[in-house]
């Protein structure tokens, strides 16, 4: 399983959204939604809208979900 983690903002103004419902079983689709997260969100000529999208690896038996 993978978590998307999805980073907006530049700074100290950056806020961290990983939202639970934002898990994948392929990395495939969540690599294409991060991408299209990324694009729509990802503006380089203003900070504010700028958008980092990440998969991570989740491990259940640590995570404990």
């Amino acid at each position: 399983m993978f978590v998307l983690v999805l980073i907006l903002g530049l700074g100290e103004n950056r806020q961290i959204i990983t939202d639970p419902k934002l898990v994948f079983d392929s990395i495939t689709h969540c690599n294409s939604v991060a991408a299209q997260l990324a694009q729509r969100f990802g503006h380089l000529t203003n900070p504010a809208d700028f958008a980092v999208a990440y998969c991570l690896p989740r491990n259940e038996a640590k995570d404990g979900t």
